[in-house]
């Protein structure tokens, strides 16, 4: 079996580089695809669920997933202050957040919130779109 490899932990201590971890992954991909590696990508190179999360699903940098790994995780949601643990509980991540008129970066929230900002969002949306619609449809 080959010896696990803590990608995080050298991207933290800038002994390589976030294009050299996305290589890295990409190559444990291959290999574990091609039965090279008898281990998930992931395990391999040791990547909490919540960790590959944020590099799959978000896309996020692997320096920024390692700043949390080391220096911690947002604890709560931060719109309605629910203890958030996020190797076990759902939770959703947002960039940028306005909450109770202060802009909030880089958090997370959790689902119950994150479905309340989803219907938000699409309700904005839905009132662009009808305001696009009308202009349009006046002009002609």
């Amino acid at each position: 079996m080959q010896k696990k490899r803590d990608i995080l932990d050298e991207v933290y201590k800038k002994i390589i580089t976030d294009d050299d971890a996305r290589l890295i992954f990409e190559e444990a991909q291959y290999e574990f695809h091609y039965g090279k590696l008898e281990i998930a990508p992931g395990l391999y190179l040791k990547l909490s669920f919540a960790e590959l999360t944020l590099l799959l699903l978000y896309g996020l940098p692997y320096s920024f997933i390692a700043k949390w790994r080391y220096e911690g995780w947002p604890t709560s949601c931060a719109m309605c202050d629910k203890p958030i643990d996020a190797d076990l509980d759902g939770w959703s991540f947002s960039r940028s957040l306005k909450v109770r008129g202060v802009e909030v970066k880089d958090t997370l929230t959790c689902l119950k919130c994150a479905d309340v900002l989803a219907g938000i969002f699409m309700k904005r949306r839905a009132e662009t779109f009808r305001k696009l619609h009308k202009k349009i449809f006046k002009k002609r």
